[in-house]
């Protein structure tokens, strides 16, 4: 399957057929390290359905969270609250801001996100092990890249927050099947 254009960052180990779609704040620096790719492919293969495919998801709120921490106060103003942050017209930031706080969904454009497994990423370091036997990577374990410190993601929201970010990622938390229970 060729495509013109592809949206979101999609690995291929060919010689191991695997296809890995990266989002960002589910511990993608970690797992790009662990695959040993650089690069992500401009066309995919013609011969997709032959692929193991996955990627690593996150509840959206313990990423917006992960997501502010990162990108405060280079990317979001140093003023910008986290509250200020939910309730903001994020169109309007940077491209790169942009990019990192679509929603998860969005990422599988063109591909057919039943194919995947999908990685819930607090389970992403046992998760790896399989993976890592499955594929005979000689990584046994994942590196903890690029983390964010910061508290218990519920303990950043209010009510009218957390509604905010329910009904901005509502493709998620269905898909993915996530609840607002924090």
């Amino acid at each position: 399957m060729k495509t013109d254009y592809i949206e979101s960052a999609i690995y291929v180990i060919k010689n191991k057929k695997l296809l890995w779609v990266e989002i960002p704040k589910t511990g993608r620096s970690s797992v790009k390290l662990a695959l040993g790719v650089r690069r992500p492919v401009t066309e995919l293969p013609d011969n997709l359905d032959e692929y193991w495919k996955f990627s690593v998801v996150r509840n959206p709120w313990d990423r917006l969270v992960s997501l502010y921490h990162n990108f405060h106060p280079w990317e979001i103003p140093e003023e910008c609250t986290f509250t200020d942050f939910i309730k903001r017209d994020r169109s309007k930031d940077s491209p790169k801001l942009e990019y990192h706080a679509r929603t998860q969904v969005s990422y599988f454009s063109g591909l057919n996100i039943d194919d995947f497994h999908i990685i819930e990423f607090q389970n992403l370091k046992s998760e790896w092990s399989h993976i890592n036997k499955k594929f005979k990577f000689h990584t046994p374990m994942l590196e903890h890249k690029n983390a964010t410190r910061h508290e218990h993601y519920s303990v950043y929201y209010n009510d009218e927050t957390r509604q905010i970010v329910a009904d901005q990622y509502k493709e998620d938390i269905k898909m993915f099947n996530y609840t607002e229970d924090i």
